[in-house]
């Protein structure tokens, strides 16, 4: 698993039982400066691609982004080179259920979560609140 997946997968496990809010993650990999260079970002503001671009996370925080021309990494950041791949916002799944089926074992829950976090989302909103969500929050910590 990739530092940006695992940033995503802490964010995720962040806001399990949660309202869908904008908080940045408590992870370790929260702090300090990722610059992503070379990557096609899919902005949802517009129609269209940003080709080429980098993307500087300052302590789990877009600092910057733009066309790699006109935006740099930072000296020291971490670098990822995005070449052939693509970058957009992470989805948020508002209507989750997990440790409440009775056909799916408890068991499964940290791959659901694995499952939704390779298609894209980060967020989940869980629409029941148990004890086993916490300690799920806490082993993916």
């Amino acid at each position: 698993m990739s530092r940006t997946q695992v940033l995503a997968a802490l964010i995720l496990v962040a806001t399990v039982g949660q309202q869908l809010t904008a908080q940045p993650s408590r992870g370790a990999l929260s702090r300090g400066t990722i610059a992503i260079t070379n990557v096609s970002v899919v902005p949802m503001t517009s129609d269209t691609v940003i080709r080429d671009a980098t993307v500087v996370v300052r302590d789990g925080r877009i600092a910057a982004l733009g066309p790699s021309g006109r935006v740099a990494a930072p000296a020291g950041a971490t670098r990822i080179d995005g070449r052939g791949k693509y970058l957009m916002p992470g989805l948020a799944d508002a209507h989750t259920h997990l440790y409440s089926d009775d056909e799916v074992a408890d068991s499964l829950a940290p791959y659901e979560l694995g499952v939704m976090l390779a298609n894209g989302v980060t967020t989940a909103r869980l629409m029941i609140g148990t004890p086993e969500q916490l300690k799920l929050r806490a082993d993916v910590a």
